[in-house]
């Protein structure tokens, strides 16, 4: 069965104030709720001192809030450091079921996959591009 180009206009037009209602309705309708602790971001950032050294921030975002769970400076990026910050977090905050990061070496590491397994939290890697939960902080931290 084809409709004609004509008759979807003239119900268009028939109906036009159905049509508005129901788009303000659906605009501006309550998003649904996301259960809390589902996916934590983690992502490693760096800002630079006034001797150009870099140092090391690591980021914790939870998905469903979109809370900044963690914002810490960083002696170094060594794996048992963010394995620490992240049990300082989980303390806090309580378990999340999955951890996302970009596939840095310290997050695919043998010491933080081993924590993951031994939390029983799962870890969803993605690629760097469309690492978004982050990647807008990388230009933004204020001195």
């Amino acid at each position: 069965m084809t409709v004609g180009r004509t008759y979807v206009t003239e119900i268009l037009k028939r109906h036009w104030l159905d049509l508005l209602r129901l788009r303000r309705h659906l605009k501006h309708r309550r998003p649904p709720d996301i259960p809390l602790n589902q996916v934590w971001g983690v992502d490693l950032t760096g800002k630079t001192n006034d001797t150009r050294q870099l140092h090391p921030i690591l980021a914790v975002v939870e998905h469903g809030s979109r809370v900044a769970l963690c914002l810490a400076a960083l002696l170094n990026k060594a794996a048992w450091t963010l394995v620490g910050y992240l049990c300082l977090t989980i303390g806090r905050f309580g378990k999340p079921r999955f951890v996302r990061s970009d596939n840095e070496a310290t997050f695919t590491g043998k010491v933080m996959r081993q924590f993951l397994q031994m939390a029983h939290i799962g870890h969803q890697r993605i690629p760097l591009v469309s690492h978004g939960a982050m990647g807008g902080w990388n230009g933004s931290l204020a001195p």
